[in-house]
């Protein structure tokens, strides 16, 4: 189902991304500016989107950013381990502070803080959220229309 009848395509351009980067915890787990709770089902629907859409395209390299995996259920964490190991599912412990479209090839540059510290920029193809079913999230582009931006809570 959807736009492109289950392959995972890029909706600016139809291509397979290759680079593929998703965002969990949207709008959830923060007391202040989102929902307090953890829904309990994000960090394993996710894990499956990413096999998935490996399975479908090998070329696909997934990665999945997170606070930490809360894989609630009998044998939850085994299927991590086998996203990890068998489909090289890459897991990172970090929150995002930006992301940037680069207008000529419509791939987005996310900057990312590592578990040491280190400030990262790497480019991907595709950006999945993942969250809160009772957050809206407003993304809008700034006025040079270059860069996403979205407020903190949706970043948390």
């Amino acid at each position: 189902s959807g736009p492109f009848t289950g392959k995972v395509l890029r909706l600016s351009d139809g291509d397979i991304p290759e680079k593929i980067a998703f965002l969990q915890c949207v709008g959830s787990r923060d007391l202040k500016r989102g929902q307090p709770y953890c829904s309990s089902v994000c960090c394993m629907y996710t894990a499956k989107e990413a096999v998935i859409a490996k399975e479908h395209f090998d070329v696909i390299n997934p990665t999945i950013f997170c606070m930490d995996i809360r894989a609630y259920g009998k044998d939850f964490d085994k299927y991590i381990e086998r996203a990890k190991h068998e489909y090289g599912v890459r897991y990172i412990k970090s929150r995002i502070s930006s992301i940037s479209e680069i207008p000529e090839s419509k791939d987005l540059k996310i900057r990312y803080e590592t578990e040491n510290g280190e400030v990262v920029e790497e480019i991907f193809n595709m950006l999945i959220l993942s969250g809160s079913s009772f957050f809206v999230i407003k993304v809008f582009f700034t006025s040079d229309n270059n860069t996403l931006t979205a407020p903190a809570a949706a970043l948390a």
